[in-house]
């Protein structure tokens, strides 16, 4: 659970604060002190800080969305019984824009020249799921990673049978190596918001960038899997890939059900989804 559980608290602040238009709304300690804060809650209008709330006033500090409870015990996530995704805000910087307006125009034009036609849409594509994160200056690996993706060697042939009619990307923030059909741009998260919005459909597996590209409002193939229920953390207007028994593990290790529900997502399969809802 990361950066999309902030995405999703700016869904419920807007509603709180249309609710209810005198209340400040703060986000509780510590998140309001991180870069993960101060980058998406950037211009937020619904959301007051340290700085700016005035205790006079009527006010509360609201925790972020969790969608679900680590069990240590267990060593799996326990998942909230109840719908937490609510569709989020999230406000870009001119800079942002004319970056992302350059890229694709570089991209578009490079791809038309290659295929010598014009492309059935842009698909931005999320293929790998968070392996690690800093938490108090040490380094935390996520064993469960593999739990949600469908695997390089799935990407690649869904690549190889789509790059022809579409063009496909993806953002990072380190630099890629390169795959033949796949525009990579190595970009923040943030700017990676203005590269969604130059783009038709998303495709790849449920985390933050899913999240992110909720605020679009566009359709998306988003892999759910074995690991996550979609009622939790999905939306209405995106196509939810999930197992058919409702027994999504939450687990923190390997799972072999997680595994074998990608390595039966056969790539032919999702190009005849991409191309029945584009």
């Amino acid at each position: 659970m990361g950066w999309g559980d902030y995405i999703m608290t700016t869904g419920i602040v807007r509603r709180l604060k249309r609710q209810n238009p005198d209340l400040q709304i703060l986000v509780k300690e510590p998140f309001n002190k991180t870069r993960q804060y101060r980058d998406i809650f950037y211009k937020n209008p619904f959301i007051v800080n340290t700085d700016t709330i005035n205790e006079k006033f009527p006010h509360i500090k609201i925790p972020r969305v969790l969608a679900g409870i680590n069990d240590e015990s267990k060593n799996k996530i326990i998942w909230s019984p109840e719908r937490v995704a609510e569709v989020g805000d999230f406000y870009v910087k001119k800079e942002e824009t004319d970056f992302a307006e350059k890229k694709i125009k570089t991209i578009t034009e490079h791809w038309k020249a290659k295929n010598q036609k014009q492309p059935k849409g842009i698909i931005f594509i999320s293929d790998t799921a968070k392996r690690n994160m800093i938490i108090d200056k040490k380094i935390v690996y996520y064993e469960h990673a593999v739990n949600k993706e469908w695997g390089e060697k799935k990407w690649h042939r869904f690549i190889s049978i789509t790059s022809e009619d579409y063009i496909l990307l993806k953002t990072s923030n380190i630099e890629e190596k390169h795959v033949d059909g796949l525009y990579s741009i190595m970009c923040d998260f943030r700017t990676t918001f203005s590269i969604m919005k130059k783009c038709d459909f998303y495709i790849g597996n449920e985390g933050g960038l899913s999240h992110l590209w909720a605020i679009t409002r566009k359709k998306a193939l988003v892999f759910f899997g074995h690991w996550i229920p979609p009622y939790v953390t999905g939306y209405s207007f995106h196509l939810n890939l999930s197992t058919n028994l409702n027994d999504h593990c939450g687990s923190l290790k390997k799972c072999k059900e997680c595994l074998s529900f990608f390595n039966n997502l056969d790539p032919e399969y999702i190009k005849f989804l991409l191309e029945k809802n584009i």
